[in-house]
């Protein structure tokens, strides 16, 4: 049997991050849309302070 190719052990890392990220929402209640955008960097909306505040 020949060693996997890069191709294939990309999809199954992948496939293992959708689970965990899956498993993640169940368990902390949340949606995915907002799982995906704490993951990639983005902070809470109360965090960011509003481009109309007069100074």
């Amino acid at each position: 049997m020949p060693p996997p190719n890069r191709v294939q052990i990309s999809q199954n890392q992948g496939s293992i991050m959708l689970a965990i990220i899956s498993a993640a929402v169940k368990a902390y209640s949340v949606s995915k849309p907002t799982l995906f955008r704490r993951i990639h960097g983005r902070s809470l909306r109360e965090h960011f302070t509003p481009t109309n505040k007069k100074l």
